[in-house]
């Protein structure tokens, strides 16, 4: 798929945000810009689209994805599609066909894996500078410590560590507060810590 046909209405702006992972929101947020727009181009245009733009692969997250936020109409027009693709152009139900298809990338995800490269390099490409006091999951930590020079390293980790106390000192107030009693970045901090830790896959 191309860049123009399944880029989002942000994927070149830099998300700033205050909590969680940027890079993971940033992500987030582009896939649904993304699935949005592919959801109006599958409704707008003809087979020929679907083909160029390889959504004879689309993966089994996206597609569900793409199911929930579109009309009943656009998503039979897909799913028959890819039916037609799977049991071959000739009709010969041609099960090595069938397990060619989905052996292909997901053409959103390697958009999706595109910009998160771009995100990373946006971090690890510059003197390292953190003033919102948060930070990013360890997932993207690893992947900008790949990147990066070798004098930022010690300066992104701290960085972490830090992000990693605060949540820590807030998650402490659950402890002996009530949920609902709780300052609200207090309450957010399970969330955040959950996504700190492991991303949003």
């Amino acid at each position: 798929m191309t860049s123009t046909t399944i880029r989002g209405n942000n994927a070149d702006e830099a998300t700033q945000v205050s909590e969680g992972c940027p890079i993971c929101e940033h992500i987030w947020n582009v896939q649904f810009d993304t699935l949005a727009q592919l959801q109006f181009e599958v409704g707008k245009r003809d087979e020929n689209y679907l083909e160029t733009n390889g959504l004879y692969a689309i993966c089994g997250k996206h597609l569900r994805m793409f199911n929930r936020i579109t009309s009943s109409g656009i998503s039979s027009k897909l799913l028959r599609y890819l039916i037609r693709k799977s049991l071959g152009e000739d009709g010969t139900n041609d099960i090595n066909g069938i397990f060619r298809e989905y052996e292909r990338k997901c053409p959103v995800c390697e958009y999706l894996e595109s910009v998160d490269r771009e995100e990373v390099r946006k971090i690890a490409d510059v003197p390292f500078e953190n003033s919102a006091g948060d930070f990013v999951c360890l997932d993207h930590l690893k992947k900008i410590l790949t990147d990066t020079f070798a004098e930022n390293k010690q300066r992104i980790v701290e960085a972490y560590a830090q992000s990693l106390e605060m949540l820590s000192d807030q998650l402490k107030l659950l402890e002996s507060e009530n949920y609902y009693q709780a300052p609200g970045e207090a309450r957010s901090s399970l969330w955040r810590t959950v996504e700190k830790l492991a991303g949003r896959k």
